[in-house]
């Protein structure tokens, strides 16, 4: 294949994964993900600070990033924030690109590169594939990672490389907590080296490597906990991108649900184009390619003995994404740089495997396009076919995930406010401050604090979740109320978004009081079966800086 050969089936590469993509900027809002990470991105561009004015449990990167594309596209403009996910998977794709290229071949980069746009766009639902989920800001982090730490051993580089790669590590942890495995990852993959008297001949210094990793990594742990505690917020950082997690989102699930939910997650990731496959073949490929290079030259020694790292990446990635337990498909996306490069490497180890086979000399001539063209149609076309079964329902709902409902709601309340005017949802429905535009009149954006949803987890009407709710949080969201003097509020528990039907304001009297005392009814919606969704209220008379005894 020459060079202007390859460039265009990168290009080709690239005009698919954004064509696959160009439906989705079309759509008004995905899901409930998308509208929490929104609203707080607004709530900064209004001088808020994550965690102390908007409560979340996601790490921050995710709201900046956010932030700064609705900073100069202006708020909410989710048109934009979708062709700024795009052009990130294309700066992943290259990315990916150029590391296999590297470390493999050029053809075999250019199936993983692929792979990554078929993958990330057909393998899981819209609401997965298609928001802009804190995954999407891990992966470039991590990848980039992987790239400059393999570069830096190939050239014995130290110190300053070490030092950036680890800080992008750190960087991505604060996109989503579970790429502290990643990191972990390659720290093993450095302990590993350093094991083997062989090894360390070929790739010396990697405790040193391993030391300085771990030193930049502290460098935006150490920023990060500065800008929140100099904002009067490290409490609340610490308790709500740490603390719950730990102690409430993950407790919650038990530990046999977690095993099922690894492996649902990883059926439901993998079994798209065989990509499972390719990958544990890819692992076998690399070990036996450095098995075979004892007997080379000192730098192809190095080139395979650096391609370890490929697997200890894709088990560290794979430990990250199935953590919770929660089969939700964006979860797995950390998993699809490993995989994808491991697949290609699979594909060349098939291509070289067959190199070996007695054909006929008439057939010498052709032995790699035939091989090429078998390899590919039997191990990942055919199986990707067959995948597509399992992706029609997903095709089918390609239509617009809002109901008409929220739609209607929203634009209610756009027309009957003013932009002044703030907002209160009792659910878990985000959503509604978005398409609205307006803004919270808590830092409760979801009400999952306060009641002691853990969603998808204890979701069941007889189940008891009081003692998962965060002590206090009923307290300071009816001080906030009262504050900032919400002119709607909407009781969304009707139409039982996230499940949240379980928590009617009637069980909740200190609610219902504020409620009675100084709203009154204003309009009710309905879905297109006439069954009721959402109770609205409107602003009455001020509300009193003071709750009144006994509520």
């Amino acid at each position: 294949m020459t060079h202007r050969e390859n460039r265009l089936l990168l290009v080709f590469c690239i005009a698919f994964l954004v064509l696959l993509r160009t439906p989705s900027f079309f759509q008004p809002l995905w899901n409930m993900d998308e509208a929490e990470t929104a609203v707080i991105a607004d709530i900064i561009l209004d001088g808020g600070i994550p965690y102390r004015d908007v409560v979340d449990h996601r790490p921050p990167l995710t709201y900046y990033v956010k932030a700064l594309v609705f900073l100069f596209t202006g708020q909410n403009n989710l048109v934009a924030m979708r062709c700024a996910l795009t052009l990130l998977m294309i700066a992943q794709l290259l990315l990916i690109y150029r590391i296999a290229s590297h470390y493999i071949s050029r053809s075999a980069a250019l199936l993983s590169a692929f792979l990554f746009a078929f993958m990330t766009t057909t393998a899981f639902s819209p609401l997965d594939a298609f928001v802009f989920h804190t995954e999407w800001c891990v992966i470039p982090l991590t990848t980039l990672a992987a790239w400059l730490l393999l570069h830096s051993l190939a050239q014995r580089k130290h110190r300053g490389n070490f030092i950036v790669c680890g800080g992008l590590y750190g960087l991505a942890c604060f996109a989503k907590q579970p790429a502290f495995f990643d990191m972990l990852g390659a720290l093993a993959f450095l302990l590993f080296l350093s094991c083997s008297k062989n090894i360390r001949a070929v790739v010396p210094n990697t405790l040193s490597a391993a030391f300085f990793l771990l030193l930049g990594c502290l460098i935006p742990f150490t920023v990060v906990t500065a800008f929140f505690f100099f904002a009067d917020a490290l409490p609340d950082f610490i308790f709500y991108a740490w603390t719950y997690n730990t102690d409430y989102y993950m407790a919650a699930m038990t530990i046999p649900r977690r095993i099922t939910g690894l492996l649902l997650g990883l059926k439901m990731a993998c079994t798209p184009m065989n990509i499972g496959f390719l990958t544990v073949l890819g692992m076998l490929f690399t070990v036996l390619n450095v098995a075979a290079s004892r007997n080379k030259g000192r730098d192809e020694q190095k080139r395979h003995i650096l391609k370890l790292f490929f697997p200890f990446w894709a088990v560290s990635s794979c430990i990250g994404a199935s953590l919770s337990g929660r089969v939700f498909g964006h979860y797995f996306i950390q998993i699809f740089p490993p995989f994808c490069i491991l697949a290609g490497m699979a594909f060349e180890g098939m291509i070289a495997a067959l190199g070996t086979l007695p054909l006929p000399r008439s057939f010498a001539h052709y032995k790699r396009r035939f091989g090429v063209a078998a390899i590919a149609l039997f191990f990942i076309a055919i199986p990707g076919v067959l995948s597509l079964e399992s992706l029609i329902p997903t095709i089918k709902r390609f239509g617009n995930p809002l109901r008409k409902t929220e739609l209607e709601v929203a634009s209610y309340i756009n027309q009957n406010s003013t932009p002044e005017d703030r907002l209160f949802v009792w659910g878990f429905n985000p959503e509604l401050y978005v398409l609205s535009d307006r803004m919270p009149a808590s830092r409760f954006i979801y009400c999952t604090f306060i009641t002691g949803l853990i969603p998808w987890v204890n979701k069941d009407p007889g189940i008891p979740t009081a003692h998962w709710a965060v002590p206090g949080t009923m307290d300071i969201m009816l001080r906030e109320l009262r504050e900032n003097r919400p002119k709607f509020l909407i009781d969304a528990t009707p139409s039982n978004k996230g499940f949240f039907g379980k928590y009617p304001v009637k069980n909740f009297p200190r609610l219902q009081q504020l409620i009675n005392s100084n709203y009154i009814p204003d309009s009710v919606a309905h879905d297109r079966n006439g069954r009721l969704h959402y109770r609205m209220y409107r602003l009455a008379r001020p509300l009193p800086d003071t709750e009144h005894p006994g509520h």
